[in-house]
């Protein structure tokens, strides 16, 4: 019985004073305040910048741009975008191999580089920004996204 209420004890004392979730393998971890900011950062959806930053950034990290075009209400926008944050293995991908940027053709100033017919439009260029490497659009960037990102990034990294 004493096993049992110090148990308990260490369980209440475990959640009051720390955050516990599980890992990638599915194990219970402990994560304190200072710690659960970086683990959610981690497994959070992509991390979106601005283009400047993304070329300035893609330089000194020798990483991947990838820019999206997207609109409002685009159903096929929004299914890509259901993909890039549930699918781990793209998150993980765009997350440790590029500097991701996201354009509205709404509201944002789309560069004249950037030649698309419609929306979605996703294009992959080399960390100075001048060689493009791939451009996927419509259904074919939420059919080929994961594929296609493989074979680039893993391929040329």
């Amino acid at each position: 019985m004493r096993y049992f209420i110090a148990l308990y004890i260490f369980t209440i004392y475990l959640f009051a004073y720390n955050s516990m979730t599980v890992d990638e393998s599915g194990e219970y971890i402990i994560i304190d305040e200072e710690n659960q900011i970086e683990f959610e950062e981690m497994n959070s959806l992509i991390r979106y910048i601005d283009l400047e930053e993304a070329k300035e950034e893609a330089k000194v990290e020798h990483k991947f741009i990838l820019v999206k075009i997207e609109s409002s209400n685009c159903p096929t926008c929004n299914k890509l975008n259901t993909l890039l944050d549930t699918n781990e293995n793209i998150k993980n991908m765009v997350n440790g191999y590029t500097k991701a940027v996201k354009l509205n053709n709404d509201y944002d100033h789309i560069p004249p580089k950037l030649e698309y017919i419609g929306t979605p439009t996703l294009f992959l260029f080399d960390s100075s920004g001048k060689k493009m490497l791939m451009k996927l659009q419509g259904s074919e960037a939420i059919d080929d996204i994961e594929e296609s990102l493989e074979l680039f990034i893993y391929d040329n990294s």
